[in-house]
């Protein structure tokens, strides 16, 4: 019964679709459309297969977990921790065609993020103290982000957070677990939470897609699946998405193969993060964590937070976060320096992020604003193998703007 209920919403779903269609620049021929290629009239048949296939997929999602190209400009980046180890893309509404010239079309699996979870009836007063974010006026419904600071200011690690009543989900670069777990640890004394590496629970992974209709959201359904969305509000550069949920213990290990893609699009987005050689590198706002809404300035005190408002409130932000690419045989890796043209004396800045994307480096430099913004300015990555120029360029975002480009 439940089969043929659900055919039989199929058809008259995919019926209802394939109509409104039937003038829609996606499936004809008939004029321009921003990102999609034209499809003859005579292609009929396999329009209607994709729409078929695609809004099929509202009702197959817990069974599907790749996607088809159907446009050309646009992607996002959906994380997936699901307990049947299979991606639920249950968003198809908003994220319904997915976009995947520059990533691959399949489920990406990570092997370089993990996850730490605290949970017990004190987990969020807990990190209230230790985070950037506020933690505890965090919804169920926001993703957010996060850092973990020393008493001078200095980033321990980077968080993508999540939460759930009484259990918060911090996902960041796993060879910092350790640490961190490690760190806050040494700080739960009578707090009723245990902080432990949650890794080996949990399968990250992500799919390109397009379409987010939120800045930041999460969507929870009733298994503990989460699905988190961020873009960058009003702006056109993709976003991604998060979803976290325990893997069985019978499952199979999924094949590892989208760290470069993941960390390629945060690159995209003007999101730095925190690796084993950044540990301690950087303030929040050298980074632009605070315009990616990594920080709040109206919460409670957190290890190193007179050292991160006194940056916030006293004069301006001299040093950010710029994107930057590098082509050559020199391997630029996050933790070097950056040297600019005429001033060899001491280094101009440093690497925040790096990976190597189709045969270029992509990076994320934190560098003087007033240098990064100059005119002709020629920066460079020096290591034993040689020398390599950057092109420098600012991120999607106003890096002179107050607050956070997702909110």
């Amino acid at each position: 019964m439940r089969i043929q209920a659900g055919l039989t919403a199929i058809y008259w779903h995919v019926q209802n679709k394939v109509n409104a269609h039937n003038n829609c620049r996606q499936c004809d021929n008939t004029g321009d459309h921003n990102s999609l290629e034209p499809m003859p009239a005579k292609h009929r048949f396999f329009r209607c297969f994709l729409c078929f296939f695609t809004f099929a997929h509202d009702f197959a999602s817990p069974w599907v977990v790749g996607r088809r190209d159907l446009t050309r400009s646009h992607y996002n980046v959906e994380i997936a921790v699901h307990d049947s180890g299979k991606v639920f893309p249950w968003l198809i509404g908003t994220v319904c065609f997915f976009v995947t010239k520059d990533l691959s079309m399949s489920a990406q699996f990570l092997s370089r993020w993990g996850v730490i979870g605290v949970d017990g009836d004190d987990a969020v007063t807990f990190l209230q103290s230790q985070l950037s974010n506020d933690v505890a006026g965090m919804a169920e419904s926001q993703l957010r982000m996060a850092g973990l600071c020393t008493a001078k200011g200095r980033l321990l690690g980077s968080f993508f957070v999540l939460r759930q009543g009484k259990q918060v989900f911090l996902v960041c670069r796993k060879e910092t677990i350790a640490a961190l777990v490690k760190r806050l640890s040494m700080f739960v004394l009578r707090s009723k939470c245990k902080v432990r590496d949650c890794t080996a629970d949990y399968q990250l992974a992500f799919l390109p897609g397009s379409g987010l209709s939120s800045p930041m959201r999460v969507q929870w359904d009733e298994q503990g699946n989460a699905t988190a969305s961020l873009r960058v509000l009003n702006g056109t550069t993709p976003g991604f998405q998060l979803v976290a949920s325990k893997v069985q213990a019978e499952q199979e290990v999924q094949e590892v193969n989208g760290d470069d893609n993941f960390e390629f699009a945060l690159q995209q987005l003007g999101i730095a993060y925190v690796s084993q050689p950044t540990v301690e590198m950087f303030i929040p706002q050298a980074i632009n964590f605070d315009l990616v809404g990594g920080v709040s300035f109206s919460k409670g005190c957190y290890p190193g937070q007179e050292i991160v408002a006194r940056s916030h409130y006293l004069g301006k932000v001299k040093r950010r976060v710029f994107q930057a690419t590098a082509t050559g045989s020199v391997t630029v890796t996050a933790g070097q320096d950056v040297w600019l043209a005429g001033k060899e004396n001491e280094p101009a800045g440093a690497v925040a992020t790096a990976v190597n994307f189709n045969g270029q480096q992509y990076l994320l430099v934190e560098l003087p604003v007033d240098d990064a913004e100059q005119s002709g300015a020629t920066f460079t990555v020096k290591n034993d193998a040689g020398a390599i120029a950057l092109n420098v360029q600012p991120p999607p975002y106003d890096v002179h703007q107050k607050g956070s480009v997702f909110e």
